[in-house]
């Protein structure tokens, strides 16, 4: 599904919940879409096992990918760009780590396509987000000049985290 779609079809579902009343549906075991959310139309929030997503978390899943081996930083950048330009798009060759993750990615950030959405201008909709997972990456590199914990910082206080990093390799959304 692309993010256009995904727009389409969350404020499709929250337009047809006449009664107002919080309705779910899973994603992944353990990984929930629950609407309507409390701001624009088409607004969810994502739960995983029954708790909101910070994209700090999403930062951290992001990095442990990458330091316990699933992916090396290289791969893991891949993986943000195709999600970035594609949206959730299933492939046969996927572990369920790593579809788990393309999940994550996806309806977290497609979240902030709703929200703010970068068609506005003035917003970066799901844009930020990547920047702050694709940080998260430089991070684990043992010559970064950014650590986890800042970038967490940045992910969770949009404020702090729009000045752009000196990142050698980073995908074409970041810049």
């Amino acid at each position: 599904m692309s993010f256009d779609e995904g727009v389409t079809y969350m404020k499709y579902l929250w337009a047809n919940n006449t009664d107002g009343r919080q309705r779910r549906f899973s994603v992944f075991p353990n990984l929930e879409v629950c609407y309507p959310g409390g701001k624009n139309p088409g607004d969810y929030l994502l739960l995983v096992s029954g708790k909101a997503l910070r994209h700090s978390v999403v930062c951290v899943i992001v990095a442990s990918y990458v330091l316990n081996g699933t992916l090396d930083d290289h791969e893991m950048l891949e993986l943000l760009e195709e999600v970035y330009e594609e949206g959730w798009q299933h492939k046969a060759t996927d572990l369920p780590q790593i579809w788990f993750l393309k999940c994550i990615l996806y309806w977290t950030t497609l979240q902030e396509e709703i929200n703010y959405p970068q068609s506005r201008g003035r917003y970066e909709g799901r844009r930020m987000s990547f920047k702050r997972y694709a940080e998260a990456v430089l991070a684990t590199r043992a010559d970064s000049s950014v650590t986890l914990d800042d970038v967490m910082c940045r992910a969770d206080d949009w404020k702090k985290g729009r000045e752009l990093l000196d990142f050698p390799g980073a995908p074409s959304f970041y810049y």
